[in-house]
């Protein structure tokens, strides 16, 4: 028997559509691991195809163990009626909600300790093929539908987000191999069974598109969530061809590899494509796996449901039976289904080499030794679990791996013969590797160091796998978030001396996306044109030693950001600049603090410095553009993003951005044009499809703002804007139904959402529900923040008959932007605004190209007597340089409020915004002198 892990293999089988014989292929693997398994473990089968239970009619005559007196096949009630995997989680989801009543999600060890606890083979059935268990997919009794059809697996999760971990791991230690038969299509039992449970994963598929296409879809998933997840276990797909007809040699052929014909998707290229994409492999070839992988179709078992290798006698029989042995030989004895490099015989040093080496290390001084000790540690590759003891084996690695003053050493040992130096074939760079594998297991010292460092080696050669992923895709998803994002900034505060500059740079620059993704989220919500910016801080590591302090403080920093302590983040960014004054990164971490706190003056001055130590920094442009919009110097913010554009054209964040500033002046063609550039460059950002969707809107294509808004929640589903905005646009259209139902998902997910309930009342009202609707417009008032939203809540209450406790908004500054046509009357532009600094808070000017003939507009009844004055004010001041031009008072609140009920992003300027715009004042200075 192979030797096995003491800890079992959890293996999900799936398709994405029915009829490839996944269920036959799981139980005839099942069957072979049996006969190799742990027996005092054993193999465990789950159904968790709970809609469409079948696995257990494969075993229909082989439950006369647990079942002496009855069997299935002789239609009694007792198997029928023993609990399964719905039964399990019924129990499970008791305890998880009795523990939970304080309302607490449960830790990961509150996990662990409630997993314990169940007891899991009595939903195990016990087979008549020793060691092998069942676990059908629950009691078939006249409950089994509602139960399968209720059970809330998200609240489940969202209860005790540690719980499949737990159960998977709960598995792995009971039993050698669990074989899980998953639901097909894409689903929460399928993303269940492939993402979250399984170490390796077997897609069965037919030769046709529609179900290599669903497969390639799946595998993308899964192992996109397993990298992203706090699961450090790999996730290897095992792709399995099925229901091959070996009569069709040329059919066979082409879908095996013809990449010709349009009508034929041919699946080993399409693998081989996908596991580079998905593991970073630099050439993936499954040319030898398929050679002897495949199920052939045979008519005899697609009547009824058999196990070929558990028949006797006929040559279709033993045809199909050593498919599956072959099958089960490369899922569980090799390590993925790629052609791996071949195996290097490690030689045995001699005792003159591990001589050398130790005399070596000898004469060498303390630090000396610690340096040649990070040298040998880098330079071998580290056993992983369940490989041999002595599997470590030398690796290559690049010289700038290793810091400045380590070189002087490595040249030394190459001259000594204890490293080889040589260049690489390809790159040119130059390489470094041990010169003799064997003394990885001869040098007592060497393998001391091994043992005693084993678990930081282990992480980072994890690291070294995500970066290659990183460098080869360049895609956000290769970068650390969550819990492997917090464990490599341990690592990089304890052991940063120990890691090069490039694994610094991929550290830091996960951090900072995952900083900039949460701040783009929380700030878009709230109305503020703040975008992720690029991925930042990745260019100071240029010695180790001279920054490893320098590296720990930003990485603090870092942390203290992420926990919310703006504060501490910005004396600790601080820090960083006082040790390295010229680092652009660190005035723009301080910068990005700043912003966070919207103290938009001096995180626009901290991106202004970073600028002048690095001028095209384009994530300092795009947030100084953000600073300045806030500040009410759209010019600035405009210039800003452009240049932006200019330094980093690839990027969709400045293209957002300079969108956004293109519908707030109603230029909605070139907002929609900037989107749609946009979503091209990143197909990811929610807030560019809302933008986009926005546009559409204000230009009457009603069906594409819809399908926009549905985009966006598909990648932000637990945002509330996408569904409020869908709501306000159903309930304009008169869809009342579906805008309540929107309505209702975003109060959901945003329960003091005060404009949510203003429109639920509005169409309470509009459907004669006047009570209902007086309720939801005093639970907009009492919420709402808008003024608009205020004063529409108060007056439908009067209109309605309702006594509405009355909620008058009060500016607490005013503040006066001018705008003008002519770029030549600047001068005569600076005069108003001295005139009117006297007495108001003045914005700096900008010239527009919206044409005016001079008016000035305000938006709240509250700002009336204050328009006024500006008003005679800017008269009094132009008729003092000789220009008579009657200015006009504008009161633009009812126009605004009518399109914020239908456009959820169109903000409403703030209390206490007055606006002057003014024509071209030498044109009426011209005509004052020609009278």
């Amino acid at each position: 028997m192979t030797p096995y892990d003491p800890t079992g293999k959890v293996i999900t089988f799936y398709s994405y559509k029915g009829g490839t014989g996944r269920s036959m292929a799981l139980a005839n693997v099942a069957c072979l691991l049996a006969q190799r398994s742990d027996v005092h473990r054993g193999v465990l089968m789950i159904d968790w195809d709970l809609e469409a239970p079948g696995l257990h009619r494969f075993f229909h005559d082989r439950f006369t163990r647990r079942f002496p007196a009855s069997s299935l096949a002789n239609g009694e009630k007792d198997f029928a009626q023993a609990p399964g995997l719905i039964d399990f989680f019924v129990e499970l989801e008791a305890r998880v909600r009795e523990a939970t009543s304080d309302g607490k999600p449960q830790s990961e060890p509150q996990s662990d300790e409630l997993m314990a606890k169940v007891d899991l083979r009595k939903y195990a059935i016990e087979t008549d093929v020793p060691s092998l268990s069942l676990m059908k997919a629950g009691a078939f009794d006249q409950s089994y539908s509602r139960r399968v059809t209720t059970f809330n697996w998200e609240d489940l999760y969202n209860r005790s987000p540690y719980i499949m971990q737990a159960f998977a791991e709960r598995l792995a230690r009971d039993y050698s191999f669990v074989l899980i038969d998953s639901r097909t299509g894409i689903s929460d039992a399928s993303g269940i069974c492939t993402m979250l449970l399984p170490e390796k994963l077997v897609v069965v598929f037919t030769p046709n598109r529609q179900s290599l296409m669903g497969v390639d879809d799946i595998v993308q998933r899964a192992t996109e969530y397993r990298r992203q997840s706090d699961d450090l276990r790999p996730l290897i797909v095992f792709p399995l061809p099925s229901r091959i007809d070996l009569s069709e040699k040329e059919l066979q052929a082409w879908w095996r590899s013809n990449m010709q014909s349009p009508d034929v998707l041919a699946y080993e290229p399409l693998f081989q494509r996908m596991f580079e994409n998905v593991y970073g492999l630099k050439h993936c070839d499954l040319a030898a796996y398929f050679d002897e992988v495949r199920i052939q179709h045979f008519p005899f078992y697609s009547y009824g449901e058999k196990i070929a290798v558990l028949q006797k006698g006929e040559s279709d029989r033993l045809s199909l039976a050593r498919s599956y042995a072959t099958f089960t030989t490369w899922l569980v004895d090799r390590p993925c289904p790629w052609k791996e490099e071949v195996p290097v015989q490690v030689p045995t040093a001699t005792a003159d080499e591990v001589k050398l080496a130790e005399t070596a290390f000898a004469r060498l001084s303390s630090d000396e030794q610690k340096t040649l000790q990070r040298i040998f540690l880098r330079l071998v590759r580290i056993a992983e679990s369940g490989e041999r003891e002595n599997a470590n084996r030398g690796l290559k690695a690049r010289i700038s791996d290793f810091d400045r003053s380590s070189l002087p050493l490595v040249r030394s040992l190459q001259e000594e013969r204890l490293l080889i130096v040589e260049a690489d074939k390809v790159s040119g760079e130059e390489t470094v590797q041990i010169a003799s594998d064997g003394l990885i297991d001869a040098w007592p010292r060497l393998k001391t160091w091994l043992k005693e460092d084993r678990d930081f080696l282990v992480w980072r050669q994890q690291l070294r796998t995500n970066m290659a992923q990183w460098e080869k895709s360049k895609d956000h998803g290769a970068l650390l978030s969550g819990a492997p994002l917090g464990e490599a900034q341990r690592w990089l505060a304890s052991r940063g001396s120990d890691l090069s500059a490039s694994e610094h740079e991929y550290i830091v620059g996960s951090a900072n996306v995952v900083r900039k993704g949460k701040l783009n989220t929380w700030l878009a919500l709230l109305g503020f044109f703040i975008i992720v910016a690029g991925i930042a801080l990745w260019q100071y590591f240029r010695t180790q030693r001279e920054q490893a302090e320098f590296s720990n403080v930003l990485s603090d920093g870092y942390s203290l950001y992420k926990n919310g302590q703006l504060d501490s983040a910005i004396v600790r960014f601080g820090d960083g600049i006082a040790m390295r004054d010229q680092s652009a990164e660190a005035y723009y971490a301080r910068g990005s603090a700043l912003l966070s706190k919207r103290d938009y003056k001096k995180a626009a001055a901290d991106f202004s410095q970073a600028l002048q130590r690095k001028p095209d920094y384009a994530d300092a442009l795009n947030d100084r553009g953000v600073a300045s919009l806030n500040l009410g110097d759209t010019t600035q913010a405009i210039r800003d993003f452009e240049k932006a554009i200019e330094v980093s054209p690839n990027s969709a964040l400045p293209y957002t951005n300079r969108g956004m500033i293109y519908y707030r002046e109603q230029n909605y063609s070139k907002a929609l044009e900037f989107q749609a550039k946009a979503v091209s460059l990143n197909q990811n950002s929610w807030v560019s499809y809302i933008e986009r969707g926005n546009a559409y809107l204000e230009l009457k294509d009603t069906a594409k703002a819809l399908q926009d808004y549905g985009h966006a929640i598909d990648l932000q589903p637990d945002s509330a804007l996408g569904y409020y905005n869908r709501g306000v646009v159903y309930r304009a259209s008169g869809a009342y139904d579906l805008a309540l139902a929107e309505l209702a998902r975003a109060l959901e997910l945003k329960p003091g959402y005060a404009e949510a309930y203003m429109n639920r009342a509005i169409i309470y009202f509009k459907r004669r529900s006047r009570q209902a609707a007086i309720d939801e417009a005093n639970r907009a008032l009492q919420l709402a923040a808008d003024s608009v939203l205020i004063r529409e809540a108060n007056d439908s209450l009067r209109s309605w008959g309702a006594a509405a406790p009355i909620r008058i908004p009060t500016a607490q500054v005013t503040r006066v932007f001018v705008h003008y046509n002519d770029r030549r009357d600047s001068l005569l532009v600076l005069r108003v605004n001295f005139a009117l600094a006297g007495r108001f808070k003045v914005q700096p000017s900008q010239v527009v190209t919206q044409r005016t003939f001079g008016d000035v507009r305000y938006y709240y009844d509250a700002d009336k007597s204050n328009a006024e004055a500006v008003r005679r004010l800017v008269q009094k001041t132009l008729m003092g340089e000789g220009i008579a031009l009657s200015i006009q008072l504008l009161y633009l609140g009812e126009s605004y409020a009518q399109n914020i009920r239908v456009n959820a992003m169109r903000r409403l300027p703030a209390m206490g915004t007055i606006e002057v715009w003014l024509p071209s004042l030498r044109d009426y200075q011209s005509m004052q002198m020609a009278k």
